[in-house]
């Protein structure tokens, strides 16, 4: 039988109030994983842990600045001053709020955003090492993005920040296998969020565009990617690590073979 629980496991997501973040979250804690949910805006994250416990799950909201190191550090404090220790870090958190070519691009902004879309991964890694490492369990999954495999004209940033968290987790599988420790990613196509409901609203030709470019003729939902985070981090994927899950209803494969 597939084991999918997470009880008794303690999660970090990052990026945790909306979205598939949020999403994540939730499907955890059903999972039966006390969840800290880490964002900038307490708002948001209140009303998510809300929704957590409603359900019966066990949730911490902590607002974080995940592009600033001490921030995450006293995340991770936080984390296990509430809930005894980290068993699972899901790197979720990024923004890709602009469109711009390389030769326009301000070096500051293509800066901020490669370290809120990739740094904070960095960040939050080093700060669990000690946790994962010490204890030889535990697994870590990173939100990366098909942006990450095909040409994506106008953000830059984005795209070179999740080719970068590819290759992040590849490297640190291998140089945390010995310990026990998995570490993988998810690579999410076109899903329905916050992120893109204006441009779904109001721009019919771009929804058109997407969805030609989506094989399974859909949009994601959030809760397809959530879906493949919890294998990833449950003993059902005990045996995988260094992988990258590809969710995006086959855009990837039409991208690449031109259909």
């Amino acid at each position: 039988m597939i084991d999918l629980s997470l009880e008794g496991k303690t999660a970090i997501i990052t990026g945790g109030s909306k979205g598939i973040g949020r999403a994540i979250a939730t499907t955890f804690a059903e999972a039966g994983a006390s969840v800290a949910l880490a964002a900038r805006g307490q708002e948001d994250l209140t009303q998510a842990v809300k929704e957590i416990e409603a359900l019966g799950g066990r949730a911490l909201a902590v607002p974080t600045d995940v592009a600033d190191a001490d921030q995450v550090q006293r995340l991770v404090d936080r984390t296990v001053e509430e809930f005894g220790t980290v068993d699972i870090l899901v790197n979720n958190a990024g923004a890709a709020p602009f469109m711009s070519t390389i030769d326009r691009i301000r070096l500051d902004g293509f800066e901020k955003y490669f370290r809120i879309d990739f740094m904070s991964a960095v960040f939050c890694t080093k700060a669990v090492a000690p946790i994962l490492l010490g204890k030889q369990d535990g697994c870590v999954l990173n939100v990366a993005s098909v942006a990450a495999f095909i040409a994506t004209p106008g953000l830059t940033y984005y795209a070179s920040a999740k080719a970068a968290m590819v290759n992040l987790t590849r490297s640190v599988a291998q140089e945390w296998a010995a310990s026990r420790v998995r570490v993988n990613a998810v690579a999410p196509g076109w899903i329905e969020t916050e992120m893109n409901s204006g441009a779904r609203a109001t721009m019919p030709e771009f929804t058109k565009g997407v969805l030609s470019s989506i094989p399974l003729g859909r949009w994601g939902r959030a809760e397809d990617v959530a879906s493949a985070a919890l294998y990833l981090c449950s003993p059902a994927a005990s045996f995988i690590t260094g992988s990258v899950l590809i969710v995006d209803g086959g855009q990837t494969l039409s991208t690449l073979t031109g259909l």
